[in-house]
């Protein structure tokens, strides 16, 4: 893909949403946001400075979790789910007092499940984003 985007700033826009309740999140989205910046620093250090993120957290309030707790702890890359990249399912499995007795998201791949998405994850993810070009 030699001189596919001569020149030219890439935007890359990852929005992340979790569940706040009260101004707390639960163990599996706060890891989850540990990770995204792990991987946002490792992006920095490994992609070009014409790739720029726009990085967007989105607080899911508890009335709306409630109506779909598979929207909480979940990661878009250009407004695709980070799944789609992946190649990974969605699943659910309990998580802890904050999101009470909701099954929670879940991601699956090759048979392994991440309750929080690691970082190596989301920088597989960004990349693929990245191979589609302009």
């Amino acid at each position: 893909m030699a001189g596919c985007c001569p020149r030219r700033e890439r935007v890359v826009r990852i929005r992340w949403q979790r569940l706040v309740t009260n101004g707390e999140t639960c163990q599996r989205c706060s890891s989850t946001e540990k990770e995204l910046n792990k991987a946002l620093e490792i992006l920095k250090l490994l992609l070009p400075l014409s790739i720029r993120f726009e990085v967007e957290k989105v607080e899911i309030p508890y009335e709306e979790f409630k109506k779909d707790p598979l929207k909480s702890n979940q990661i878009f890359i250009n407004d695709r789910p980070i799944e789609e990249y992946l190649g990974a399912k969605v699943g659910k499995s309990g998580c802890c007092n904050v999101c009470e007795s909701y099954e929670c998201r879940n991601l699956e791949i090759d048979n392994e499940v991440y309750e929080a998405i690691p970082a190596n994850l989301i920088v597989e993810a960004v990349i693929a984003a990245l191979g589609s070009c302009c």
